[in-house]
C-alpha cells in the first residue's frame, strides 16, 4: 500500500471539524444546518405537525412532549420538523406500521437541547427523506440523543445523520439504513459528549461511506454491525478524544469501495475489531491507526478479499497487538503489521489460507520490547512470512498441515537486533525462490526445529 497516497487522500476530505468528508459533503452540512430554525441561537419555537400525528394536546410540538404518528397505509405522513427541547417522536407502533414520506426534506427532522428522541416501531414502518431519513441536532446544553428504528430510513444525502453538541451520549439501534449519496449511518459527537453507541441488525447502504462516526468526546466509541454496502468505507471511525475504547463488531459482509473497517484512534484506550466477511476493490480490508493508547485487537473469522492490504495495523500506542484471522486474499500484503518502542507484545495468529497477490504474505515489523509470536498455516507471497523484531524475541510455528511459499524471495525472513529467533512445527513445509528459511540475528540465538521440509 503506498502511504503517501493513503495520506494525501485522507487529508483532503478534512474539514474543520475533523470529519472525514468531500467538498460537496461539507456544503451540505453547511446548508443542513443554517436551514435549522434556532441552532445558531435562536429562540425555540413550537411546529405544527403534519396530519397524522399528535401531541395529545394541539397537535404543536412543544418542549417535554411526545409526539406519536400511527396511521395505517396506504395514508403518509408528510416530513415531521421539531426545534423544541425535551422532545420525542414516534412512528408507528406495534400493531400499526406507518409511512413517513417527505419529497422536499428530511422524514424526520429535530433539533434541541435536552433529551432528543427517535422512535420508529413497528418492522412495516418506513422514514423516507428527499434530504436526510433521520437527521436529529442536539444543541449545546443536549443530553442524550437516541434514534430507534425497526423499520427501514432512506435519504438521499444521508440515512440517519446525528450532530450531537450536548453532554450527553449518541446511541442509534437500526435495521436497514440506505443513503444514495452519502453515509448510510453518521454520527458527529462533540467534546465533552459521552459515548456513541451504534447497532445495526440489517443492511447499511451508502453512497458514500457505510456508517461513519467523529468523536471529540471522552467516551467509548462502540459499533455492531451486520451487512453493509459502501461506495467509500464501510465502517469509518475516528476518534479524537483523550479517553474512550474503540471496539467495533461486525457480524455479516462488509463490501466497499475502500477500506472495509478503517479506524483512527487518537485518544486513549484500547481497539478491538470482531469481523466476519470483508470485501474491498481498492483498499485495506481492515485498517487500524493506533496513535496512542494501548492495546489493538483485531479478529477475523471469515474471509477477507482486498484490493489492498488484506489487515493493516499501525500500533503507535503503549500496549500489545494481536491479530486472529482466518482466510486472506490480498492484493498487496495479507497481513501488514507495524508497532513502535513504547509498544508491549505482538502475537499473529493465521488459521486458514493468506494470500498476497504482489506482496507479503505476513509482514511483521515490531519495535517495542516484548515478545513477537507468530502462529500459521497456509501462507503465501513474494515472501511467505517476513519478520522483523528490534527488541524483543520471535517465535514462528507452524501447524501440522502448514505450507509457506516465497514464489520470489524467501518462504520465511526473519531478523532480529535483539532476541532469539525460534522457527518450529509440528510439521509443515516451507519453500522460497531464494531461501527456504533465511533467518538474520544480531547476537540473539537461532533455532530451526521440526519441519518438515525447507
Amino acid at each position: 500500500m503506498n502511504k503517501a497516497q493513503f495520506a494525501g487522500r485522507r487529508g483532503a476530505r478534512r474539514d474543520v471539524f475533523g470529519q472525514l468528508k468531500t467538498a460537496a459533503s461539507i456544503t451540505a452540512i453547511s446548508v443542513a444546518l443554517s436551514g435549522v430554525a434556532g441552532f445558531h441561537g435562536g429562540r425555540v419555537q413550537a411546529q405544527a405537525l403534519p396530519a397524522g400525528c399528535t401531541d395529545g394536546n394541539n397537535n404543536v410540538a412543544e418542549n417535554s412532549e411526545t409526539v406519536t404518528c400511527a396511521v395505517a397505509p396506504p395514508t403518509v405522513v408528510g416530513g415531521i420538523t421539531t426545534n423544541v427541547d425535551d422532545v420525542t417522536v414516534v412512528v408507528g407502533n406495534a400493531t400499526t406500521p406507518t409511512t413517513v414520506n417527505n419529497g422536499a426534506g428530511a422524514g424526520v427532522s429535530m433539533s434541541g437541547n435536552g433529551a432528543q428522541t427517535v422512535r420508529v416501531e413497528n418492522t412495516g414502518s418506513s422514514v423516507t427523506g428527499s434530504t436526510y431519513g433521520i437527521d436529529v441536532i442536539g444543541r449545546a446544553t443536549a443530553t442524550n440523543v437516541t434514534v430507534a428504528s425497526q423499520g427501514n430510513v432512506t435519504g438521499t444525502s444521508y440515512g440517519i445523520y446525528v450532530y450531537n453538541t450536548g453532554s450527553g451520549q449518541t446511541q442509534i439501534t437500526s435495521t436497514n439504513v440506505t443513503s444514495t449519496t452519502n453515509d448510510g449511518v453518521y454520527v458527529y459527537q462533540d467534546t465533552g459528549a459521552g459515548d456513541v453507541s451504534i447497532t445495526s441488525t440489517g443492511m447499511v447502504s451508502g453512497g458514500d461511506d457505510g456508517v461513519e462516526v467523529t468523536n471529540f468526546g471522552n467516551g467509548t466509541t462502540t459499533l455492531q454491525v451486520n451487512d453493509i454496502t459502501a461506495q467509500d468505507d464501510g465502517v469509518e471511525v475516528d476518534t479524537f478524544g483523550a479517553t474512550g475504547n474503540v471496539s467495533v463488531t461486525q457480524t455479516g459482509t462488509v463490501t466497499a469501495g475502500d477500506q472495509g473497517i478503517n479506524i483512527d484512534h487518537r485518544g486513549g484506550g484500547t481497539t478491538t475489531v470482531n469481523s466476519v466477511n470483508v470485501t474491498t476493490t481498492r483498499d485495506d480490508g481492515i485498517y487500524v491507526l493506533q496513535r496512542g493508547g494501548t492495546d489493538v485487537s483485531v479478529t477475523s473469522t471469515g474471509q477477507i478479499r482486498s484490493g489492498d492490504d488484506g489487515v493493516e495495523i499501525r500500533n503507535n500506542g503503549t500496549g500489545s497487538t494481536t491479530v486472529n484471522v482466518n482466510n486472506i486474499t490480498a492484493g498487496d500484503d495479507g497481513v501488514e503489521l507495524d508497532t513502535t518502542t513504547s509498544s508491549t507484545t505482538v502475537s499473529v495468529t493465521a488459521s486458514g489460507t493468506v494470500t498476497s497477490a504482489r506482496d507479503i504474505g505476513l509482514d511483521l515489523d515490531h519495535e517495542g520490547s516484548g515478545a513477537m509470536t507468530v502462529n500459521a498455516n497456509v501462507v503465501s507471497g513474494l515472501v511467505g512470512i517476513d519478520t522483523t523484531a528490534r527488541g524483543g524475541s520471535t517465535t514462528v510455528t507452524l501447524g501440522s498441515t502448514a505450507v509457506v511459499t516465497g514464489t520470489t524471495g524467501a518462504g520465511i525472513a526473519s531478523r532480529s537486533t535483539g532476541g532469539a529467533i525460534t522457527v518450529q512445527g509440528s510439521s509443515g513445509a516451507v519453500t522460497g525462490a531464494t531461501d527456504g528459511i533465511n533467518l538474520r540475528p544480531a547476537g540473539g540465538a537461532i533455532l530451526v526445529q521440526t519441519i518438515d521440509s525447507v
